[in-house]
């Protein structure tokens, strides 16, 4: 009797490792670009946020402004001091939203080196198209 199994492996065919290698660099290429997008944005509303807090501060107080003071009965001015905090706190915004347009100056050329970078990915949903009969052959299913 004769054995149903081949004796000799089969050898898998080059053209299956080829896509299973550009499924990975498409995958790799489509979460970078995700992760990419998700940090620009969080970026964009970082930024919107410092816009809002540096505005907010611009028409909070005026130097002439005059407070009463509780139970004094009487006007003082706290103008000095509170135009100090607020240059510190304008500072301090103006620093965070610098340092954010720098990152963001980076995450954008990342994007961009990533989308021309795309080539894998294109190959892949090229290749993945030409392929599906040699899958189909082997008795694989696209999605394995």
């Amino acid at each position: 009797m004769s054995d149903p199994t081949p004796t000799q492996p089969t050898a898998v065919p080059e053209a299956l490792v080829k896509l299973e290698r550009l499924r990975i660099r498409s995958i790799a290429h489509y979460a970078t670009a995700r992760a990419l997008r998700e940090r620009s944005n969080d970026l964009r509303q970082s930024r919107r946020d410092i816009d809002a807090r540096l505005l907010e501060l611009g028409e909070s107080y005026h130097a002439t402004d005059m407070r009463v003071m509780q139970g004094s009965g009487r006007f003082t001015e706290s103008g000095p001091a509170r135009v100090q905090h607020i240059a510190r706190e304008r500072a301090k915004l103006e620093r965070q939203r610098d340092g954010i347009d720098a990152i963001a100056r980076v995450i954008d050329e990342a994007i961009e080196q990533n989308k021309q970078e795309s080539g894998d990915a294109a190959a892949f949903h090229a290749a993945a198209d030409h392929l599906k009969q040699t899958l189909a052959d082997w008795g694989l299913s696209p999605n394995s």
